[in-house]
């Protein structure tokens, strides 16, 4: 077994507002066990201009929101199991691609895509039913065309459908 932190169930690690210096590192590993996902880590409103690595890492929730990344971010083994906001996805889709590993950023893509129709659920009202339904509709349209950029097959297929539709 190895050694690392194990939290509890309403623990939580708040790098809120750290800062990595430019040829700085921070490391953070073993936290918890496949098993046991708990606690939080939280990187909101951070400023990483250094490199970060996150190995083994099994968490409740994971936070980059309104996160500056500039430097390296490395991620192996980070899972968290509740949903995040899109902001902390598209950072970590953005990095995975930064690393040329696109299987994880298009596991990130989908997460990010399922986040985001839920805060624009959220975001409804009368003042912007225009915006909404606009941004909506574009989700809606993307997730069945392609399902957001995720299958080539079910893009081929859309559009030969819609052309035999609005062909004949």
């Amino acid at each position: 077994m190895r050694s690392g932190i194990f939290l509890s169930e309403d623990s939580s690690i708040k790098l809120n507002n750290i800062f990595v210096e430019p040829n700085g590192y921070l490391i953070i590993r073993n936290i918890n066990e496949k098993h046991k996902f708990t606690g939080i880590i939280n990187f909101t409103d951070a400023n990483l201009l250094g490199n970060v690595v996150l190995k083994n890492i099994y968490l409740k929730r994971f936070l980059l929101t309104n996160a500056v990344m500039v430097g390296g971010f490395f991620t192996e083994h980070l899972y968290f199991k509740e949903e995040s906001d899109s902001q902390t996805y598209v950072r970590l889709k953005d990095e995975a691609l930064k690393n040329n590993n696109s299987i994880k950023a298009m596991q990130y893509r989908e997460k990010e895509m399922l986040s985001y129709s839920k805060e624009l659920n959220a975001q409804i009202s009368y003042d912007n039913i225009g915006t909404w339904l606009t941004d909506k509709s574009v989700l809606f349209l993307n997730t069945i065309s392609n399902k957001n950029g995720l299958s080539w097959l079910r893009g081929i297929i859309f559009t030969i459908s819609c052309a035999i539709i609005f062909s004949g």
